[in-house]
């Protein structure tokens, strides 16, 4: 139904047929990631903090702050059936939060340099990278998460 796009700092909704702007609106200090999740977007940015947005009336419905510099990426990873948010940070860290509780629920602190990546192996494998300390992290979860 819906199609998410960033442009900077805005949110473009656009009609998945058409491709016609549905309506726009100003999200973060320049925008580094956004999530479709089913009724919701995430979005987050160059301001520290996470939002999460009603999909259908484009309202926001909650801010994470979490960290204490620039999120710049943010990824959906299935961890033994549960989906969580990943984020990481010029902060060094890495938080993972539940969409179901709308809270963080651990913090990941290995790198000594600002983390810029998050990817999804699968299979229970997450990496993290630090392109300032050429480093990538395989973080490995078992069970129930986390």
């Amino acid at each position: 139904m819906y199609l998410e796009w960033r442009s900077n700092d805005n949110v473009y909704v656009f009609n998945a047929q058409t491709f016609r702007v549905l309506t726009q609106w100003q999200a973060h200090t320049h925008i580094n990631a956004i999530l479709s999740m089913g009724p919701e977007i995430w979005t987050c940015g160059n301001d520290c903090y996470v939002a999460i947005w009603d999909k259908f009336n484009f309202s926001q419905i909650k801010k994470f702050n979490g960290h204490s510099d620039n999120i710049t990426k943010m990824e959906v990873i299935n961890m033994s059936g549960d989906y969580y948010v990943w984020t990481c940070s010029l902060d060094k860290t890495i938080k993972i939060w539940d969409p179901k509780t709308k809270k963080s629920v651990q913090e990941l602190i290995d790198h000594r340099g600002s983390v810029n990546c998050i990817l999804d192996r699968g299979q229970g494998v997450v990496v993290t990278v630090s392109r300032k300390e050429r480093c990538a992290i395989f973080w490995r979860y078992y069970g129930n998460a986390p």
